[in-house]
């Protein structure tokens, strides 16, 4: 499967001429069932057991820490700089040396992703500048390179942790000072001054990687010019993981997804022209039929009862089939659905009218209920900033429409309702000092947030026909201020911009 951010495609115009590339290399490049570039070092058939032994016990013990995304970012950095430095530790314990390490490479079982292999050869053709960034070995990953004829050195630049030898061929201690590893990988301060006049004139990157940790290898201020796009993989995928995954990158490809630009453009364009195309074929076949009409042929009444609703109906499928956010394209739907099919005489339009007061009291009491029983669940830290600020701003909008601008004010949070009406809280130039929640109930209605930078954002919904859509794609920062948006969608929406 490939989800795509078509928003942000279509903001990109990138081309070869414009566009450099920065990827991981293990699981990002290689397969799921590949072996890694640590595991291709110490292949058996070249190097005592022990070795291979003790590898494997450390992973069991670091690689579920190194993937789970609740264990802070102080504890995860300090596990992972034991895991790295006790994994190059036994390369010189076990006294390994290059021609060892160079055979057991070659041996290894190291395999490409689909389409990963003809997107470094279709990047050199195209002289575009790959930059292979990993916290792996590098000296599995330009034997391996070397050997499948896709190590381009005059296209390509390999950031990794790379072996060093003795004048006896012996591995050499490591500088732990050096060592890269999932939360320091970044192309700050490690491209090479001869590589980064490839690279200072483009405009765009092409981020890919395997884990959340792997957009920090393009800085974040450079977000709006960078296609970021995650791999998840076998071990990775869940209904969590696919969330947090889709909210931190541009495109996600599932594991047996092939790794092709061409191909996420390709669905990106189409997305794109797909509303003109349907338009399209309906004026057309509407054209035939009053051509049709006119010299005789049919007698086909395009003006039949409710054909109006066929405003409301048409557009709401286009919206369904080319829109991210569906929610308002569905309801308008159901709603030209029912006046056709009231307009037909097929369902009462005096019993609808009856019906849609009781909706309403159903509506709000049902929101009412589920408003509550999300309250209970939202973490403690929401608990203790709700019964902090107990004086935050009520902004309600019944069948009417309000506008809050916090320009040049501080923000000490706010509790929003929209009920048949809609809310706008731009909040953009706001001064946010500390941690505030904002309370949002959508029935009906829609809610706009506008937030500033400089601030991390923690969505929790309860949806019912309704639904949060966070344009923000923002890397977590421990020390900022971080916005709460605690809410609740029935047949409404927030949208975080």
């Amino acid at each position: 499967m490939i989800y795509l951010n078509n928003n942000k495609i279509n903001k990109l115009n990138l081309n070869k001429d414009n566009t450099y590339i920065v990827m991981d290399f293990d699981k990002t490049i290689t397969s799921y069932d590949s072996s890694d570039s640590w595991d291709a070092v110490a292949n058996p058939k070249f190097v005592e057991q022990g070795i291979r032994s003790d590898m494997d016990k450390l992973y069991k013990k670091y690689r579920p820490i190194e993937i789970d995304y609740t264990i802070s970012k102080e504890e995860k950095l300090k596990q992972m700089e034991i895991w790295y430095s006790e994994c190059m530790d036994l390369y010189y314990k076990y006294n390994l040396t290059k021609e060892q390490i160079k055979n057991s490479i070659q041996a290894s079982d190291i395999k490409f992703r689909k389409g990963a292999k003809e997107l470094l050869i279709s990047a050199h053709e195209n002289k575009i500048p790959v930059i292979i960034l990993s916290a792996g070995i590098g000296n599995s990953i330009e034997q391996f390179l070397k050997d499948n004829n896709c190590l381009f050195k005059d296209t390509m630049c390999i950031i990794s942790n790379f072996i060093e030898f003795d004048d006896n061929g012996k591995v050499t201690k490591f500088d732990d000072s050096k060592m890269i590893h999932t939360l320091n990988k970044t192309m700050n301060g490690h491209l090479p001054e001869e590589f980064i006049g490839k690279v200072k004139d483009k405009q765009y990157k092409i981020l890919i990687g395997d884990l959340i940790e792997d957009i920090k290898m393009v800085d974040e201020k450079e977000e709006n010019t960078t296609l970021r796009i995650g791999i998840l993989t076998k071990e990775m995928e869940s209904e969590e993981n696919l969330k947090l995954y889709n909210e931190r990158f541009d495109v996600v490809l599932t594991e047996e997804e092939e790794l092709s630009i061409n191909n996420i453009y390709r669905k990106g364009i189409f997305m794109k022209k797909v509303g003109n195309i349907l338009w399209g074929i309906v004026l057309i076949v509407l054209g035939i039929i009053i051509g049709l009409n006119a010299t005789g042929i049919t007698h086909i009444n395009i003006f039949f009862r409710g054909w109006w609703t066929l405003i409301i109906i048409i557009p709401s499928i286009i919206g369904l089939i080319k829109n991210d956010s569906k929610l308002w394209s569905f309801i308008w739907l159901c709603i030209g659905v029912v006046l056709l099919l009231s307009a037909q005489n097929i369902l009462s339009f005096s019993l609808i009218s009856k019906l849609i007061f009781p909706f309403i009291l159903i509506v709000i009491g049902v929101s009412l209920i589920f408003k509550n029983v999300a309250g209970e669940k939202i973490k403690e830290k929401v608990k203790k900033i709700n019964n902090e600020n107990l004086e935050n701003e009520e902004y309600c909008a019944t069948f009417s429409s309000q506008n809050a601008d916090y320009s040049g004010q501080e923000f000490k949070g706010a509790n929003l309702d929209a009920i048949f009406g809609s809310v706008k809280l731009d909040l953009y130039k706001a001064t946010i000092s500390k941690d505030q929640i904002i309370n949002a109930s959508a029935i009906f209605g829609g809610i706009d947030i506008i937030v500033p930078e400089g601030v991390n954002i923690k969505v929790k919904s309860t949806p019912i026909f309704g639904g949060v859509s966070n344009k923000l794609k923002r890397e977590y920062k421990e020390n900022l201020p971080t916005i709460y948006i605690n809410s609740f969608c029935m047949f409404g929406g927030v949208e975080i911009k």
